[in-house]
């Protein structure tokens, strides 16, 4: 858009006289950009028709997106159905699909297409013809494609693979009833010469012979080639050809005879397999004695097999129940699961007072997925009657269900009225385990507040252990998110029992977020006598903060105290303060770089510090001269890290950091190159500590170092050598690193940043491309590098994505 018609006319006259690969790029740039370019049709014409694939591909595609002369197009389009590559033709008609399925193919090309080696060529032949031969009304021109039809589905069932038979017996039903009697007859030889042959495959037999019944031959004559089928060992072609022959004859008495014989001899797997192709007939009432027999003398795989038969829909309840009642009274659950799930999904007209037992005494199993089941069918009939809504909260206060079954339970029950009230009425008489689960029932229950409080203020959380714990935290959630929960709250923390007041404490740091309207009921713990309750009120506050002058006066007066120091410290990193800290916590938090337990306090400082900033400087000297005399590197580090946060100017303190980088372990090396990475461009005097960094065996040190001179610019030049040696590096993220940082270098300097860039694949050259395509053009060769990559077939088709997006000034992923 920005390069305007001069770019357009350039990429136009390279289409027309430029070599094959500045062809090539023309093409692509035209097919990315969608570039109207009306005076290069015939160029473009011209392109469609070379010999390079690549070429007439991206040809093709700019000529679609002309949205200009349809018929200039469509002509090229079938230039292309005749090329001898395979990807130009799917190319072709996947184009003519999206927008010339008005206009007629040739049946010349379709009759080449339509026994093309390709499937997918052969497939959209075969739905082209269909879709036209009943669009066409002209009696010449349907005459000449039912006869290409029949050549071409003949074609298919005697010889083509198994997902194009079906195609073509779709094909044929469109047709079949036009048929004259001598090309019937001519077709039927043809497929019946075939079904006979004797390396015909059983797949191919069934499929032909769907075929006859199609045009219309009667079954009879067949039946010994189905028998033979029926006993073949796989299951799924015994199975089709049950359903080929109940086709063919749907009365005939010897299906029943052959079919009864066929269920006494098979194996139990493939019972279910054939039976429930022929459920929907009236024929289930004669196989269902055989089905019982099977069942009394068989073993438990095929009584498993005679049950899923059973339980299908088609079979009446009546007939059926006797047996399936007396398999619940025996000792199969994966039996007994299908039948409770089959009871489930009976219709109300079916559902009597014998299956309503059943279900009941499945609720009284010791089986828990049985019980879980019953009561998830059980929920589907009767979950919003009173009695029955009694049966399910019961078990699900006795945590008798399973997760699945639970999630149905709670998703129905929250769609009755009053349930927060029966929960209440339960309450009062459940065990201690019960009534945790009560509590969280009924949080998940009811959105009504007013409901949830009148709960909350009749039940009692008295009980002991884990199991108040976790009512207190349902309850400290509820007052977080509604007002109207705090007096609770608040009347456990008055309560006498001291027990209770400490369980309340102790869960307050659940509250995590948004607890500041808390801070008037715990901030009174605070000048208690009682040591346990005011460490828990300290801690609950040290989760939510203090936002009152009151609370802050209080946690200043405690950090002058020798053991709340931690805690009162990681209080206020919640405060946020408008000016200055008050002088008291200045002075406060001076006298704590003194402590003894440096650990705890850098810890609790470094806290502080990402929150506070700059409104720390007035430590600086002092962590600086502590600096020295912290006993482990840990401390150092977070002193170190802590000090780059809080200095007004770290960029300033170039010269000190230095010093303590060479005086530093490798820890302490590593924490400051972090630190002049996050400094940008001021960090030039650090130019040979990074350049020594980069020869160090410490591979983390020079990942940092690299990164650091990425930060520097066209500044960090003098780099460029070592840069480029590391790019030989045995180790994989080393030169990944590597490269990143020299595509950021040559991004300024841009000197040979192809030649580097093919030395890689993977994903170092990726994520070096990545980086390359936000700089825009800042590089002047980045556009014939990402065009370069996205045309050899040196690289992936991810690393060529990345290019494609690049090109056309999409984002490329991360």
């Amino acid at each position: 858009e920005t390069l305007g018609p001069a770019a357009r006319t350039y990429l136009a006259a390279r289409l027309k006289l430029g070599t094959l690969a500045e062809k090539q790029d023309a093409a692509l740039l035209l097919q990315a950009f969608r570039w109207p370019v009306p005076h290069a049709i015939k160029a473009l014409q011209q392109a469609a028709q070379s010999q390079d694939t690549q070429l007439s591909k991206s040809a093709l595609s700019v000529l679609f997106n002309q949205h200009t002369q349809p018929k200039v197009l469509f002509a090229a389009c079938l230039q292309a159905l005749k090329r001898p590559d395979t990807s130009t033709r799917k190319e072709a008609l996947t184009l003519l699909a999206k927008r010339f399925s008005s206009y007629t193919l040739p049946l010349d090309t379709l009759d080449i297409l339509g026994l093309h080696t390709d499937l997918d060529i052969r497939q959209h032949v075969f739905k082209h013809l269909g879709r036209l031969y009943t669009q066409t009304s002209a009696k010449p021109e349907k005459r000449k494609i039912r006869s290409l039809l029949q050549d071409l589905v003949s074609s298919a069932l005697t010889k083509g693979p198994y997902p194009l038979q079906e195609i073509a017996l779709d094909a044929l039903r469109t047709f079949a009833s036009d048929l004259k009697t001598s090309l019937r007859t001519q077709l039927k030889d043809k497929l019946l010469k075939a079904l006979h042959a004797p390396k015909t495959q059983p797949y191919r037999q069934l499929h032909i012979l769907k075929a006859l019944h199609t045009l219309g031959l009667p079954g009879t004559p067949h039946i010994t080639l189905l028998t033979k089928l029926l006993s073949h060992k796989d299951p799924l072609v015994r199975s089709k050809a049950f359903l080929t022959w109940h086709r063919f004859s749907p009365n005939d008495r010897n299906l029943i005879a052959t079919f009864n014989t066929h269920i006494t001899n098979t194996t139990a797997c493939s019972i279910s397999k054939s039976v429930t192709t022929l459920l929907q007939s009236h024929y289930n009432k004669a196989v269902l004695p055989t089905l019982l027999k099977r069942y009394k003398g068989g073993d438990n795989a095929c009584r498993e097999s005679v049950i899923r038969v059973l339980t299908h829909p088609a079979f009446p309840l009546a007939s059926t129940y006797p047996l399936l009642h007396s398999v619940l009274a025996g000792s199969s659950h994966v039996l007994k699961d299908l039948i409770i799930t089959y009871f489930g999904q009976l219709k109300k007209t079916q559902k009597n007072a014998k299956v309503v037992t059943d279900i009941n005494a499945a609720l009284r199993t010791k089986r828990y997925g049985l019980r879980s089941n019953a009561a998830r069918q059980l929920i589907k009939w009767r979950a919003f009657t009173s009695s029955w809504r009694a049966k399910i909260i019961n078990l699900l206060q006795q945590g008798q269900l399973w997760s699945a079954a639970k999630e149905y339970a709670i998703k129905h029950l929250k769609q009755t009225p009053n349930v927060i009230q029966q929960l209440t009425k339960t309450y009062q008489t459940a065990s201690s385990a019960e009534k945790m689960r009560l509590i969280d029932l009924a949080t998940q229950l009811s959105d009504d507040t007013q409901q949830l409080l009148h709960f909350f203020q009749l039940v009692h959380i008295e009980h002991k252990g884990y199991k108040r714990t976790y009512g207190l935290k349902r309850l400290w959630q509820l007052a977080r998110k509604h007002i109207l929960f705090r007096p609770i709250i608040g009347g456990y923390l008055e309560s006498p029992d001291a027990k209770l007041r400490r369980a309340v404490l102790s869960t307050a740091p659940h509250i995590k977020t948004d607890g500041r309207s808390f801070e008037p009921d715990l901030l009174p713990f605070l000048k208690k006598k009682e040591k346990r309750e005011r460490t828990l009120a300290l801690k609950a506050l040290s989760a939510i903060g203090v936002y009152t002058k009151a609370g802050i006066k209080v946690m200043i007066q405690l950090l002058q105290q020798k053991k709340p120091q931690l805690h009162a410290l990681y209080t206020l990193r919640h405060t946020t303060f408008a000016k200055d800290l008050p002088d008291s916590l200045q002075k406060a938090l001076v006298q704590l770089t003194k402590t003894q337990e440096t650990l705890t306090y850098y810890w609790a400082l470094h806290a502080v510090a990402k929150r506070w900033k700059t409104k720390l400087a007035f430590l600086v000297p002092h962590i600086k001269d502590r600096l020295a005399l912290l006993p482990s590197q840990l401390l150092k580090r977070y002193a170190i890290e802590t000090l780059a946060m809080i200095m007004p100017a770290p960029e300033k303190e170039i010269d000190f950091f230095l010093q303590l980088h060479q005086r530093g372990t490798a820890s302490i090396r590593n924490t400051i190159l972090k630190i002049f990475q996050k400094m940008d461009k001021h960090i030039a005097p650090a130019m040979p500590i990074f350049l020594l960094d980069l020869l160090d065996p410490n591979s983390y040190i020079k990942h940092s170092a690299l990164r650091a001179l990425a930060k520097m610019g066209a500044s960090a030049s003098s780099a460029l050598p070592l840069v480029r040696s590391l790019l030989r590096s045995t180790n994989h993220y080393t030169r990944r690193e590597a490269l990143k940082t020299l595509v950021t270098l040559e991004a300024a300097t841009h000197p040979h940043l192809r030649k580097l860039l093919n030395r890689e694949e993977g994903d170092i050259l990726r994520t070096s491309l990545s980086m390359l395509a936000t700089f825009g053009d800042k590089v002047p060769q980045a556009k014939q590098i990402f065009m370069q990559c996205s045309h050899s077939d040196k690289f992936s088709p991810e690393t060529r994505t990345i290019c494609k997006q690049a090109l056309t000034k999409q984002p490329p992923k991360p």
